[in-house]
């Protein structure tokens, strides 16, 4: 079952399966609507709960990771092109 289904249903387990296998909760249906919108819109409060927890998770693994490449790279310093020395023209 799809995460879209799992929220209508209001079927918890599944939005903790669908979840954990990483379905796009910012995919839109053909309403535009997302997961996260169906959950509000149908009152499904748990739902809703676990999609928004579920989110917070995913952008502060993406927050850690990107501070985690900053640190990396202040530690061995960016990426350097050498550099070319350009011939003088004589006068």
């Amino acid at each position: 079952m799809d995460l879209f289904e799992a929220v209508k249903r209001n079927d918890l387990a599944a939005v903790e399966t669908a979840l954990a296998k990483k379905a796009d909760v910012t995919a839109l249906d053909l309403s535009g609507k997302t997961p996260l919108d169906w959950a509000v819109d149908l009152e499904h409060d748990e739902c809703e709960d676990l999609i928004r927890r579920h989110r917070v998770k995913i952008q502060t693994e993406s927050l850690n990771r990107a501070v985690e490449m900053l640190l990396s790279e202040q530690r061995i310093g960016p990426s350097r092109k050498p550099k070319t020395k350009l011939s003088k023209a004589k006068k």
